[in-house]
């Protein structure tokens, strides 16, 4: 049966929890990070809030995610989100490998990637194949004569704003990263390419950008 305008009222006023009806509405952004060891390894984005244990790295800070509780929005807080984004953060020292290639093996890592963002109770609310974040032809070399060749550039990013994603408060999220190839001669690449990583500290980072309401 129709409500009345007071008790539509009410329900809206309820959106906000035990906080203030009033509410902020902000473009946001979530992240977190891995990092390689020296096999191919998934990982669950999300699962490790700030200040938990992240291998024998050390706890985890701000700059590695921006939850404070694993997978989940704080209470009075909800989020719609629209892009992911997937980066190398990369650490070249004067005595690093070759920055090329850590670009090719970032690469191959990728394009033998499948991200999906979980939602409890749900297979998944989005699945897509790493190569979706590379261009069409992508690859980083060096030559005989020690130059570089073959970059090609992409912004790394996916818009699904016509289909996006609402996460409630307190509701449990995450991004599954499987790293898998049928190729045994690729799996061997991948090993490989993971100890390069591992060596020179690069990271591999997964961002969520939305809209978020925030209880006052």
């Amino acid at each position: 049966m129709p409500i009345s305008a007071q008790a539509s009222q009410d329900l809206h006023m309820g959106t906000g929890g035990s906080y203030s009806a009033s509410r902020d509405v902000i473009k946001h952004w979530i992240w977190d990070t891995r990092f390689f060891g020296t096999v191919i390894s998934d990982n669950v984005y999300f699962s490790q809030p700030i200040n938990s244990t992240w291998g024998a790295i050390g706890p985890k800070t701000k700059n590695e995610t921006n939850f404070s509780d694993s997978g989940k929005l704080p209470n009075g807080q909800t989020i719609l989100l629209k892009k992911i984004r997937v980066a190398c953060i990369s650490f070249c020292g004067t005595s690093a490998t070759n920055g090329a290639v850590l670009a090719q093996v970032y690469t191959n890592i990728l394009q033998s990637s499948i991200f999906e963002i979980k939602i409890p109770g749900r297979e998944f609310d989005l699945q897509i194949q790493g190569s979706a974040f590379t261009p069409a032809m992508s690859i980083d070399s060096v030559s005989t004569n020690a130059q570089r060749k073959g970059d090609y550039i992409a912004s790394g990013v996916i818009n699904f704003q016509d289909s996006p994603i609402f996460v409630d408060q307190l509701v449990g999220i995450t991004v599954l990263q499987t790293i898998t190839n049928a190729d045994a001669a690729v799996l061997t690449i991948l090993n490989a390419g993971c100890s390069i990583l591992a060596s020179a500290s690069c990271k591999m980072q997964v961002m969520l950008e939305g809209t978020l309401t925030r209880a006052k």
